[in-house]
């Protein structure tokens, strides 16, 4: 299984690298805002983990190539209110700081429903 992580802060991608590679035996490819498109045109995703200000207002094309990617999303978010990403609702939203259990059951879910 082949995962993407999305994050504008690369630490907080890195530390989702982690917990995935420990629950999951899975491969994690990190990208930055900046250079996720050449992430996505190799395909091949089961997961997406994205930042949901990523998908803010005025970022439609963001919005486009994240759901051409036929892949699971997972989102992360520091809004505490923050109940849904607008053209992706009932998807999984894990708050930051997440507890690692919280992570991994929001991909697992996802992988399931995908």
């Amino acid at each position: 299984m082949r995962v993407l992580v999305i994050d504008p802060e690369y630490l907080v991608a890195m530390e989702v690298e982690r917990i995935l590679e420990e629950a999951f035996g899975c491969e994690v490819e990190i990208a930055t805002p900046y250079n996720y498109p050449l992430a996505l045109e190799k395909g091949g995703f089961a997961v997406i983990v994205i930042d949901a200000s990523l998908l803010a207002d005025g970022q439609g094309e963001a919005a486009r190539r994240i759901e051409n990617a036929a892949a699971a999303i997972v989102f992360t978010t520091l809004d505490a209110e923050l109940e849904g990403v607008p053209g992706f609702e009932g998807l999984a939203i894990v708050q930051k700081p997440f507890r690692e259990g919280q992570l991994v059951r929001a991909v697992g879910k996802a992988i399931a429903s995908n």
